[in-house]
């Protein structure tokens, strides 16, 4: 038989396990630990109808439509005051990514094959200042156009007859092959893209885009003339000139 004393223990004992209190053991109930409270999810209704659940959900979901509908808004503002302007810009830029997607098969892009287009047909090297004024770019952007396309061995730099500081610009016979290849994807796709006008069309088109060309410089102020390179303070030597 079990003593008085070990019936009390086990008693104790089950007591504790349970938090069932006996009555003269002398031990605090313990209270179970509540479970972890959850939130329910709030459904609610966004502005173009579609439910939207969770907090969390509602705030990043509430931000990135705000973000769609101003860039939407951005989008929808027009790059003039005259609609025919923006179309004329939006064609244009059209045609650039169009036909740079034909010129990518060879490997190059509108912008390459128009400093190669004006290499070829110089009956001369050009110097950088020259190639960057035909191009109408800036002389630094021209300079990192003939570094990249004289690494893919198609421009040489020849030095300068008569000016040590400066060097002129060639095409190498790898050159002169990309640039009748580009020419030709070049060809085809503009041919595509205008394939849909006739001979009149074209013949009207040109004559209205020459219209307006004639009145821009008519009212344009004349640019004033590019000052030459002046030498540094204490400098006997002219400044540099990005190849001049």
């Amino acid at each position: 038989m079990l003593s008085i004393l070990s019936l009390s223990k086990l008693i104790t004992t089950a007591t504790v396990r349970t938090g069932t209190p006996s009555a003269g053991s002398g031990h605090r109930r313990i209270a179970p630990r509540p479970a972890a409270r959850t939130t329910a999810p709030i459904a609610s209704t966004a502005r173009d109808g579609n439910p939207i659940t969770s907090a969390a959900s509602d705030r990043k979901g509430g931000a990135g439509h705000r973000n769609e509908d101003r860039s939407a808004t951005v989008r929808d503002v027009p790059g003039s005051s005259d609609p025919l302007i923006d179309e004329m810009f939006a064609t244009t830029h059209r045609l650039r990514l169009f036909v740079d997607g034909r010129l990518a098969e060879k490997g190059t892009t509108v912008a390459r094959l128009r400093a190669l287009r004006f290499l070829a047909h110089s009956p001369e090297p050009l110097r950088m200042r020259d190639l960057s004024d035909m191009l109408g770019i800036a002389a630094r952007t021209a300079t990192s156009l003939v570094d990249a396309l004289e690494r893919d061995g198609l421009v040489v730099r020849l030095p300068h007859p008569s000016d040590r500081r400066a060097h002129l610009l060639a095409l190498t016979d790898a050159g002169r092959t990309c640039h009748q290849e580009a020419e030709d994807l070049d060809r085809e796709a503009l041919g595509i893209a205008t394939g849909a006008l006739s001979t009149e069309d074209r013949a009207l088109l040109r004559t209205l885009l020459a219209r307006i060309r004639d009145t821009v410089s008519d009212a344009a102020p004349e640019r004033p003339q590019r000052a030459p390179a002046q030498a540094p303070p204490g400098s006997d030597s002219p400044g540099p000139d990005l190849d001049r």
